[in-house]
């Protein structure tokens, strides 16, 4: 995923430690962004390997839902479970286009463990170096892509540099990974003017010969009494449905948890089983019937022969803190487009609405409240005020829904915002509504505007009113029209 996320489930409280590391989590970033740039492949010593990878049972009949069990009286050990008995020899990752790049060997911490590298530059180019990054982030361990391996660095033409590219134990942890067999690097090179993307290569280690990788089961040690227990994470729900299986991509199950900061998080088992490396994405996500994402939300790499667990932080997608006001209590439902494209070309596969039925609550958006505006079978519905997610956060957030029945799919935008008749800098950011959908719209009222109209408080707004602008998909049948929001005081 430029995912994230692709594991953040303890990463926060590690990230004081590690240096120069990134951020776990998945982020709307697109890898093929640098896809555009001229790529210059070539060979490397080993390329993706014939790893057997875990191929579980399918179920075909209608989901099951599995509640998470009760939660035990074992305190959360911090006690290192990794074993960190595995070596492994120089080995050649890159030679080509004037850079070298050698695995010298494995460094284990109390919190990571780290490949440490010689990275030489023979080119005439001054080159950064970079894995495990949202352009090509694309690292394994025993068979598992994982969203860490993080490497940036400059290299002068003709200099050397040694530099460590390490994973959390507690990310690894997460997937039952306790020891390490093989290593495998997606490396990239940027020379100032062109993204050199490497092939893939691995490294293994003194446990290859004898790690059995068809006992590799994340899914089941996530699901797991001890999983939950020792990531402190709750599982909601998790079925082994096989929802998407086209040219050599398939996701053969899902699972909704609670992670150990309360985040929902939405995570899809995808195996690539084809011989191509392969690109994800996620876009146009529903809840409860409500889009609250519109267009891609993030992407992930997978190589050939290997599995990810995709993962979706739905308090990223639809802040936790407005689902009250859209009448989410719960996640019901959950809808969303999945798709998959080659990373080196442009061959893409059509995207395929898939959807989940977590619970038996309301499918349905949640239309009440103070109607603003209702023409031509659209509405703009008014769903409360509220405060912003942090202290240092000023903002009002004005919680819009926008249901379209017009007969065609639309844009929306606003513009000339007032409060209690003075003009306001408000920001709404355009968005798209399909014919028969409904979606939240969030305007920011910001610091300074509010100062500007004299609002100290939420109490102390009376009226909003805004001009609409309303168009098709393909820039016509523009038209405009004034929604007024006036709110009831108690």
């Amino acid at each position: 995923m430029k995912k994230v996320v692709a594991i953040i489930l303890s990463f926060t409280l590690l990230l004081s430690l590690v240096a120069c590391k990134k951020s776990n989590s998945i982020i709307d970033q697109n890898p093929s962004d640098q896809n555009s740039t001229n790529t210059n492949k070539t060979d490397s010593v080993e390329n993706t390997p014939n790893n057997q990878v875990r191929t579980p049972e399918i179920s075909l009949s209608p989901v099951e839902i599995t509640t998470s069990p009760e939660a035990t009286e074992e305190p959360y050990s911090d006690d290192i479970l990794f074993k960190q008995t595995a070596t492994i020899e120089e080995t050649v990752l890159i030679d080509n286009d004037g850079l070298k790049v050698i695995a010298n060997s494995l460094i284990y911490t109390d919190y990571w463990i780290s490949v440490e590298v010689t990275i030489e530059n023979n080119s005439d180019k001054d080159m950064t170096i970079l894995s495990g990054t949202y352009g090509y982030g694309c690292n394994s361990v025993n068979g598992i892509m994982i969203s860490d391996g993080y490497l940036n660095c400059d290299v002068k033409a003709g200099k050397k540099s040694r530099e460590k590219i390490s994973f959390d134990y507690d990310i690894l942890l997460f997937y039952g990974i306790n020891e390490i067999a093989d290593i495998e690097l997606g490396i990239s090179a940027y020379d100032g003017d062109d993204y050199i993307y490497y092939p893939t290569s691995m490294i293994k280690t003194s446990n290859y010969n004898s790690y059995n990788y068809t006992n590799i089961n994340p899914y089941d040690f996530i699901i797991s009494k001890k999983g939950q227990t020792e990531n402190k994470h709750s599982v909601k729900y998790s079925a082994t449905n096989k929802l998407y299986d086209i040219d050599g991509v398939s996701i053969i199950s899902e699972l909704f948890i609670d992670d150990k900061y309360d985040n929902p998080m939405f995570i899809l088992e995808v195996i690539n089983k084809s011989s191509s490396q392969k690109e994800v994405s996620i876009s146009d996500i529903e809840i409860n019937g409500i889009m609250v994402c519109n267009g891609t939300w993030s992407s992930e790499l997978i190589n050939p022969g290997k599995t990810i667990f995709y993962e979706t932080n739905l308090d990223s997608v639809f802040d936790k803190i407005y689902w009250d006001y859209y009448g989410v209590k719960e996640i019901n439902n959950i809808r969303f487009n999945f798709g998959q494209k080659y990373f080196y070309g442009d061959k893409k596969i059509e995207d395929v609405k898939i959807e989940i039925t977590i619970s038996s609550g309301s499918e349905s958006a949640d239309t009440s409240g103070i109607v603003a505006y209702d023409e031509d079978g659209i509405r703009v519905i008014y769903k409360g005020i509220s405060k912003g997610k942090y202290d240092f956060d000023k903002s009002l957030y004005v919680l819009l829904l926008i249901e379209n029945n017009s007969g065609i799919d639309i844009y929306i935008d606003d513009d000339d915002v007032s409060i209690n008749d003075y003009m306001a800098d408000a920001i709404a950011y355009s968005t798209d509504i399909s014919d028969g959908t409904c979606g939240i719209w969030i305007m920011d009222l910001n610091e300074s505007s509010l100062e500007k109209c004299g609002i100290k408080e939420i109490t102390d707004i009376d009226e909003i009113d805004f001009t609409l602008e309303i168009r098709d998909y393909n820039w016509s049948n523009k038209r405009e029209g004034t929604a007024i929001i006036k709110i009831e005081k108690w």
